[in-house]
């Protein structure tokens, strides 16, 4: 079983490669009733897909890991997708949940919040690199080999243990989130939304306190009419099918 969390579709795109190539179920969280008791069977692999936010694995796949009892498997992987580093993430995923094996994979920009995506050249570019890196690690995960290939960056540790809280705690507030006027009340940013942080009022979408910063209302939306802060309205949108 291949559990993902995905936001602009970057690791939706990785976990059902390495669904398909591992003859595994692809299931999102977000779909999962809280209420579902999962079963996780004796000698089954189960592998995580998630991108990283500031250094750190997305919160709700962490959270789900946790609540998740996948004792009885047989081997256990966790993907982050990422722009180019994913901080120092390996011990804590190793020590702290009980992961096997953790990658990262570098994918296309979708963090418009600092800088634009990514032109379709460096994105088909980093598609191509990923479906090589993904048939290695079905190898690895089929063959059970316990490994963490990262590509941490510089300053690793400093990001994942000071940045990364930081970012938690304090910037991912809605305060910054804007809608124009050309905005046509079509619910979809509601109705995306991982958390229910968005609800639509008097026809524009408000935000609420808890976001995980995804951006997926930003990209998917079809009249370009969220922004947040003053970038994003110079920068493109991307989403991954």
């Amino acid at each position: 079983m291949v559990y993902y969390f995905s936001g602009t579709g970057n690791s939706r795109w990785v976990a059902k490669k390495i669904g398909k190539k591992l003859n595994e179920d692809v299931v999102n969280i977000i779909d999962i009733n809280k209420s579902d008791d999962i079963h996780v069977k004796e000698g089954e692999i189960i592998g995580f897909v998630c991108p990283t936010y500031a250094w750190l694995p997305a919160e709700i796949m962490l959270n789900f890991i946790k609540e998740l009892k996948f004792e009885k498997c047989s081997f256990s992987f966790l993907i982050c997708t990422c722009d180019s580093e994913a901080g120092n993430i390996g011990k804590l995923l190793k020590k702290n949940y009980s992961i096997n094996s953790v990658y990262s994979i570098d994918m296309p920009n979708n963090y418009i919040i600092s800088s634009d995506i990514d032109s379709k050249e460096v994105i088909d570019s980093k598609l191509e690199n990923a479906e090589k890196i993904i048939n290695e690690i079905c190898i690895e995960v089929s063959n059970k080999n316990s490994v963490c290939k990262i590509n941490k960056g510089s300053f690793s540790v400093l990001k994942t243990k000071l940045v990364a809280p930081l970012f938690n705690k304090y910037a991912r507030n809605t305060k910054s989130f804007t809608v124009e006027n050309s905005c046509v009340s079509c619910g979809l940013c509601q109705d995306i939304c991982p958390v229910d942080c968005i609800k639509l009022v008097d026809g524009k979408p408000f935000w609420d306190k808890y976001c995980l910063q995804c951006l997926a209302c930003i990209h998917r939306c079809p009249k370009k009419a969220i922004q947040y802060g003053k970038k994003s309205k110079n920068f493109g949108r991307y989403y991954l099918e």
